[in-house]
């Protein structure tokens, strides 16, 4: 059918732009989160900044095998933006590649992560009050663009996670 057709058409062009498996994909993520478990702890708030690709994807899924809640925080937010984000939750660490981080949160000491381009610093404690009394372990808070105002926290749960990513398997699924 027509269907079939433009599907294994987009499955090669996919294949082009993504060339890793999911199961490579996967075990990139278990040997990040061997090599950045010891640094981060499962009450730790973790930005993850850079934006999307396999290596972001391989990230997301090491931080959330550790258990941390995690910040993405993508490469076309301003310093403001990411200066409300940092004194509004007060994350305690930062995972992405250096020269986003540079960017954004300058002086911060990061360890180069073996085999990747990413590093994984700590972030001094700031003192004042927090907003993470609503961030429970493994969630993930995306934030709007802040187009009419500061950045908004959209707190998103694992299973709320999971849940979508299940539900995207199954149409897949079906449609094959």
């Amino acid at each position: 059918s027509q269907s079939r057709y433009g599907w294994a058409m987009y499955a090669q062009r996919m294949e082009s732009f993504f060339p890793k498996t999911p199961e490579r994909i996967r075990s990139d993520s278990l040997r990040m989160a061997r090599q950045i478990g010891a640094r981060l702890t499962p009450s730790d708030l973790v930005l993850l900044m850079a934006d999307n690709s396999t290596e972001w994807l391989a990230a997301d899924l090491a931080l959330q095998e550790i258990g941390v809640s995690i910040i993405p925080v993508p490469g076309f937010f301003t310093c403001e933006q990411v200066n409300h984000i940092v004194e509004a939750y007060r994350p305690t660490a930062v995972l992405g590649e250096l020269q986003m981080i540079d960017r954004f949160i300058p002086n911060v000491d990061c360890h180069g992560i073996p085999e990747t381009a990413w590093v994984c610093g700590r972030l001094p404690a700031a003192p004042g009050e927090t907003d993470q009394r609503c961030v429970t372990r493994g969630s993930k808070l995306t934030f709007t663009s802040g187009s009419t105002g500061n950045p908004k926290a959209v707190i998103i749960a694992p299973f709320q996670q999971w849940g979508v990513a299940n539900a995207i398997d199954h149409c897949y699924r079906d449609w094959e």
